[in-house]
């Protein structure tokens, strides 16, 4: 049985530049290994904990149905490691098809 899993990735990088190159490198990703991915306009926020502020910033959900796995699992979880790192970003939240969440870096 199929089960849904997503990828949140924003839309800039920390400086405010685009992270397009990185969106179509991990679309490309999920429908190599998952064979497909819908792509959903969101926005997400959370908080500084150093300074308290609070962030707010436009992301992008990618959804994939995937079978739950150690394999698939991995598989997700190596492509969301590629990306963090590929977006210069601190963390990326992904959300499994077991329902655990991870903030993977």
């Amino acid at each position: 049985m199929l089960k849904e899993a997503h990828i949140h990735l924003p839309v800039l990088d920390n400086e405010g530049h685009s992270l397009r190159h990185v969106h179509v490198a991990l679309a490309q990703s999920l429908v190599s290994i998952f064979g497909g991915c819908t792509e959903t306009k969101a926005n997400g926020y959370w908080r500084d904990e150093k300074t308290g502020i609070l962030h707010a910033e436009e992301v992008v959900r990618y959804t994939v149905a995937m079978v739950d796995s150690i394999e698939t699992t991995g598989n997700l979880r190596g492509i969301a490691k590629g990306i963090c790192k590929a977006a210069n970003q601190v963390c990326i939240y992904v959300a499994y098809a077991n329902g655990t969440v991870e903030f993977v870096s």
